[in-house]
């Protein structure tokens, strides 16, 4: 449940920075005089780096098929930002300039490769998105960081969920400990990049309120192709970690001398900590003046707002304490806070929709309205093509009486899931076996031809310019039923707050869940149409307003005129023939086409690149219909037509994989051959100072 793809992706931007700092740790050394002399002869000497790259190449790939691009882009970007920073300004251990951009270019070029089996059909996809060419900057600025809510996305609320959907997390503990960090970190370099990357993420999460955002939008390649800017608080949350982590380093005691690492800041760390102390006294003040006069829009609750007062002030003290403990005590000081900071996490976590353990059934069984479906449609299949069913529901207007009697329980997010797959939203209908046109959302993104298409099934009135939402969201319960049944869908479900969707449509009070079943009673088409007449029309806009007014069981639109199909005039209700599916299956279907005269197959299906088709075993064109459809033109007779998938770009991106995959693995044997062999050892892992 949840954004999991997210939660995926994140877990391994660490493990894609410590890479890349260890690689151009080792790469600096390679482009270093004084350091490569030491280096053992020949292409051992690239043993060391040549470990580090291949980690981060791997890691980059698991990045990559995490499942969720945004996030992955946004750790690119991050990655390269730091690269960028450290060759302005390089750190201590890290002195040669380009050594971190060096390293980001290999770690990141290799893991492109490796996960190239993902990449390529992906990149393929991408190009009939509807996002492609970027979207406007309001809808690439929607679901930024509410600026009312700012605290509460940034902070942690504790005992409640926060009010928005994009939250950070870094807890209250680690606020002082990143002012530690710039106060006495040894780090500069690295502290400086950490509070770049902070304030960047937070100011590109707020969208279109800073002309940052605008800026990048405008000049950074595939800026614009997402949405949701509150995602950087990943960036930030990262950002601010680091930071704390540093400032818990910048705590220690120097094990050979009892000076300790304020010493050399004694003044600086001094302000700092004073204005610190001041700042949480007028917050406290603040807290408790909301917590007895009521709330503040940009407050949240008294007891969370007192909450964060008291583990603010604990680290501070503690944090005050460290700066002049010594000894064991130290030790303990410094467990205290890690002690602090993991109960802050446990409250903070404790009311997430992760921590909590969901009904199983969720889960593992379907919802009751999925066995009515799958025999209801077989029944009125008209050949082995499967019928088709829609969802029509918008399950926050689910009947609550209804949802009651099937959710089974009373429990808020239990009631809120069953909601969910009674309304088999957002593709649900695909995990039981359902065949469906419309099942998507925010996330799991339709084609720009489905897009376009989708206005032909929405209600008179309606606006289709809304790429993203699904027909529940658009069509406001309502469907042509003519116009669905060309489409092979015999049923819909509906929320029932708008009644039936209209004419030719039969409630089926007994159809178990929470959605009302409604019957289409005109005959589902097949999936294989034979059309006689053709709309020519090569502008796809164009097509489309021409197609609503057409019968689209006996019409076609084509991009080019067909020799021996007759444009579109007056409707011929009689017959040409008749296409029966007889095979169907993912990625095969087979056709018997039985035709008095020259006319087109269309399948009502996507075209896509990747399918090929046969007529009688002779190769056939795949011609687009109805600007969404694949079909191909059947010369009089009787003929059976293959259509089978076979994209390129899956097998160019596995023989891409497998093929870097060898290189990395065969590289890194050639590389540290003397270490296999026993006749080195390896360098042992130094995570100090400036490396993450």
């Amino acid at each position: 449940m949840g954004h999991l793809n997210q939660v995926h992706a994140a877990t391994w931007l660490p493990w894609l920075f410590l890479m890349v700092h260890g690689a151009a740790r080792q790469v600096g050394r390679l482009l270093r005089p004084a350091t490569a002399e030491a280096l053992p002869p020949g292409w051992n000497r690239f043993g060391d780096a040549s470990l580090w790259v291949s980690g981060g190449a791997m890691v980059t790939a698991l990045l990559f098929t995490a499942g969720h691009t945004q996030e992955t882009y946004y750790a690119l970007l991050t990655v390269g930002a730091e690269a960028a920073i450290f060759t302005a300004a390089p750190p201590a251990r890290s002195p040669v300039r380009g050594s971190h951009l060096l390293a980001v270019g290999a770690i990141t070029s290799l893991g492109m490769l490796l996960a190239a089996a993902q990449l390529v059909p992906t990149l393929e996809l991408t190009q009939y998105g509807y996002r492609v060419g970027g979207m406007s900057l309001d809808e690439a600025g929607s679901y930024a960081i509410d600026r009312t809510h700012i605290l509460e996305a940034l902070l942690p609320t504790y005992w409640n969920l926060p009010a928005q959907e994009v939250t950070g997390y870094t807890g209250i503990v680690a606020l002082p400990l990143a002012f530690a960090a710039f106060a006495a970190a040894r780090a500069r370099r690295q502290i400086f990049a950490l509070g770049v990357i902070a304030l960047g993420a937070l100011i590109l999460g707020v969208g279109v309120y800073t002309p940052v955002f605008d800026a990048l939008h405008r000049f950074v390649p595939m800026f614009s192709s997402f949405r949701a800017p509150g995602r950087w608080l990943l960036i930030w949350t990262f950002a601010v970690a680091g930071l704390a982590s540093h400032g818990l380093d910048a705590l220690r005691v120097n094990r050979t001398t009892t000076r300790h690492p304020f010493a050399d800041t004694t003044e600086r760390s001094a302000r700092i900590a004073s204005a610190t102390a001041f700042a949480a006294l007028v917050i406290g003040l603040v807290v408790l003046r909301t917590y007895l006069a009521g709330g503040v829009q940009w407050l949240p609750p008294g007891r969370v707002a007192l909450t964060w007062f008291w583990f603010g002030g604990t680290t501070i003290a503690l944090v005050a304490f460290l700066a002049q403990a010594h000894g064991s005590i130290h030790l303990l000081g410094r467990c205290a806070i890690v002690g602090l900071i993991g109960a802050e996490l446990l409250l903070a976590g404790h009311r997430m929709e992760y921590a909590l353990g969901g009904e199983p059934g969720l889960y593992m069984n379907p919802p009751p309205v999925t066995a009515h479906a799958l025999r209801t449609l077989a029944s009125r299949a008209p050949d082995a093509s499967p019928g088709r069913l829609v969802s029509l529901t918008v399950e926050q207007h689910l009947d609550a009486t209804r949802l009651a009697r099937w959710a089974g329980s009373t429990d808020g997010e239990t009631v809120r899931y069953r909601a969910m797959q009674d309304a088999l939203k957002p593709n649900l209908g695909a995990v039981y076996g359902l065949a469906t046109i419309d099942g998507y959302d925010g996330g799991l993104l339709p084609l720009r031809t489905y897009a376009r298409f989708k206005a032909l099934l929405l209600p008179q009135g309606a606006d289709p310019s809304v790429a993203h939402l699904t027909l529940g969201a658009q069509a406001a319960g309502k469907a042509n039923a003519s116009r669905y049944a060309s489409l092979g869908i015999g049923a819909v479900i509906s929320d029932g707050r708008n009644g039936s969707p209209g004419d030719n449509w039969r409630t089926n009070d007994d159809a178990p869940g929470a959605a009302w079943w409604h019957d289409n009673t005109l005959p589902p088409a097949s999936r294989a149409l034979l059309v006689g007449n053709v709309i020519v029309e090569p502008d796809d806009e164009r097509a489309i307003t021409l197609l609503a007014t057409a019968d689209l069981s006996n019409t076609a639109s084509v991009r080019q005129a067909i020799q021996g199909i007759p444009e579109r005039g007056a409707p011929d209700p009689t017959p040409i023939g008749t296409a029966r599916v007889t095979r169907y299956l993912a990625n095969e279907i087979i056709v018997d086409v039985s035709s008095d005269r020259a006319a087109l197959l269309v399948m009502t299906e996507t075209d896509y690149p990747g399918w090929h088709a046969t007529i009688d075993g002779q190769s056939a064109p795949i011609i687009r219909a109805n600007t969404l459809f694949r079909s191909v033109v059947v010369p009089q007779g009787t003929h059976v037509i293959r259509f089978w998938f076979a994209p390129t770009s899956i097998m160019v991106g596995i023989a891409i994989t497998l093929s870097t995959l060898f290189a990395l693995i065969t590289g890194t044997c050639f590389a540290n051959w003397r270490r296999i062999g026993g006749r080195d050892s390896v360098a042992p892992l130094s995570v100090t100072g400036d490396t993450v």
